[in-house]
């Protein structure tokens, strides 16, 4: 059995020329179309991926992104050093919640996301 042929019987084979379209395309076109948010939340979704995700990962396509995992971690160590964990939390959770998408829609085999750690969130103690 080939190695095509074992990916598609246990359901990991995706078709390669699906994941060439860009991430920001996907974004664009795919993924933030289809949520079904208030609007305020996809407002801010949206500014979310313009300001800090589409500059940087938006041109890359959505295939280099699953076999570069090193890319999404890159690209969070660099937004730990600019804001809060928190905010980079939801920033990377963002992320991960397309491509989750793309990986349903079987544009790729694997969410990158799952193989990176985000920032962990600031412990906070309650001081009564």
């Amino acid at each position: 059995m080939t190695a095509t042929a074992a990916k598609v019987q246990d359901g990991t084979w995706s078709d390669p020329s699906l994941g060439k379209m860009t991430l920001r395309r996907y974004v664009e076109q795919t993924y933030l179309p289809a949520q079904v948010t208030e609007a305020t939340t996809r407002e801010s979704m949206e500014l979310r991926f313009r300001l800090h995700v589409l500059p940087l990962l938006g041109d890359r396509t959505l295939s280099q992104l699953a076999a570069e995992p090193s890319v999404i971690r890159s690209w969070s160590a660099g937004l730990a050093g600019q804001m809060s964990p928190g905010h980079v939390r939801t920033i990377f959770a963002n992320l991960s919640g397309t491509l989750a998408a793309a990986v349903t829609d079987g544009r790729i085999s694997r969410n990158p996301c799952a193989l990176v750690k985000p920032p962990k969130a600031a412990s906070t103690r309650v001081r009564p």
